[in-house]
């Protein structure tokens, strides 16, 4: 079997999964235990945490009615086993997601041969924060001041879970069912060895999981399981940091609570407010804070928008090019170049296909993007759009030859095969027309 690492992990990655897999957990911990009643803010914990009863549990956490009628409309992000882990999706390499609303993937999953992953876990903006609502809030320790949480929901099967990883600090609320934690320790052993000295927990409704940053670690579905967490963000957030108290409000958008407390924001804090809810994808809260700072020419609305951009918010970004003329667009796309390309890599296809709309093009440098990531649909959008029989011919050239090229070729050989197709179906019919 071969193995093209495309992360920090090696190719006994797999191995390590196996092992984890047939280990039967014991119903212990090895965490260190914070009490619930006496816990400090979460930034100051240098170790993997638990804290028991961290709140108060309900049973219909765990129904999967309860569960339809909270997400079933959410869309989310679920994707072939081989590309089940999430730092490769991340980092930008092939990852051909298939977007599906909650009740869709459930129904997916409880076919004789599922075709998608019995384990969801993805980025929660949008409609899908206003579900976090319907759940706890997380305990004040969690959201100390000076950082910021991008949350997610993790939800599925049994034996299910993610494959060792690693990232900011993180913490995971267990709304039901049990999970298993496999962390490396401190010892600098190697976690992909076959048999390496890692330190396990178990985790249970009402518990709350802290992994510090840059801490390796991996997840096994004990059960079906419900989980709800956040994972620091603080590089993506604004330089002037001006903690508003509010965090959890402008996360689930209650648009009330914080128009009856914006009077007593400095402007610092309202920009912050903004720039939390640009990165959430909130655009009624923008509407609510901006009311009197949406020129373009504002330090609030260009970082605005650039996080908006950068996150693929396409509700927040048509609140924000609202009234603009195409040229005043296409001047923005150009300064924030860097942005454009992230959603691109990060297959953010609607916000995507918003900002097309006002460009006549779409260059070699933005479909190879699309390509390299994997994204055959964000490719076929560019394709529709219009790609010349020029750039068609550097990407395909790129593809073949370049290190981003082969290593998607050996390491995803169908996705390679399929990319190549549609690329040289495309410069054919270009050739075509241009005989004709």
């Amino acid at each position: 079997m071969t193995c093209i690492s495309f992360s920090l992990f090696p190719c006994k990655l797999g191995l390590l999964l196996v092992a984890i897999t047939a280990h039967e957990a014991v119903g212990q911990c090895s965490f260190k235990v914070v009490d619930a009643t006496d816990a400090t803010p979460s930034k100051k914990w240098a170790d993997p945490t638990i804290v028991h009863n961290a709140f108060a549990v309900k049973p219909e956490y765990g129904d999967l009615e309860f569960l339809k009628e909270v997400l079933g409309d959410v869309t989310f992000n679920v994707v072939p086993p081989e590309f089940r882990n999430r730092t490769v999706i991340s980092d930008g390499h092939p990852s051909p997601a298939i977007a599906l609303s909650f009740n869709d993937w459930l129904t997916a999953i409880n076919k004789p041969a599922p075709q998608v992953p019995t384990y969801l876990f993805d980025w929660c903006y949008e409609d899908c924060t206003r579900a976090l609502a319907r759940f706890p809030q997380p305990p004040s320790y969690l959201l100390p001041s000076g950082r910021i949480f991008a949350h997610f929901f993790a939800i599925g099967k049994p034996g299910e879970g993610l494959s060792p990883h690693m990232h900011g600090a993180s913490w995971v609320m267990q709304l039901s069912g049990t999970k298993k934690w496999i962390v490396q320790d401190k010892s600098g052993a190697n976690m992909w060895e076959d048999d390496p000295p890692n330190i396990e927990c178990v985790q249970k409704p009402g518990d709350v999981v802290y992994i510090p940053g840059n801490t390796a670690h991996a997840t096994i579905q004990e059960s079906w399981s419900v989980s709800m967490g956040g994972q620091d963000r603080n590089a993506a957030q604004s330089p002037e940091y001006e903690d508003t108290g509010l965090i959890w409000e402008v996360v689930t958008s209650n648009v009330s609570a914080i128009a009856g407390k914006l009077p007593l924001l400095s402007q610092g804090q309202k920009k912050q407010v903004a720039f939390e809810a640009a990165a959430s994808g909130h655009a009624q809260v923008l509407e609510t804070v901006m009311s009197n700072d949406s020129r373009e020419d504002s330090p609030m609305y260009a970082e605005v928008f650039a996080q908006s951009l950068m996150q693929g918010h396409s509700q927040v970004l048509s609140h924000l090019l609202r009234g603009k003329t195409q040229e005043e667009v296409q001047g923005k796309l150009a300064r924030e170049a860097t942005s454009f390309a992230s959603a691109i890599t990060k297959n953010k296809k609607k916000a995507v296909s918003l900002l097309m709309e006002a460009r006549a093009d779409i260059t070699a440098a933005d479909t190879q993007r699309a390509v390299m990531a994997g994204h055959a649909g964000m490719l076929d959008l560019f394709l529709s759009r219009g790609v010349s029989k020029k750039d068609l011919g550097k990407v395909i050239k790129t593809l073949k030859k370049t290190e981003s090229g082969l290593q998607l070729k050996f390491g995803f050989p169908r996705l390679h095969q399929e990319m190549m197709q549609t690329l040289k179906k495309a410069l054919k019919e270009k050739t075509q027309v241009t005989t004709v």
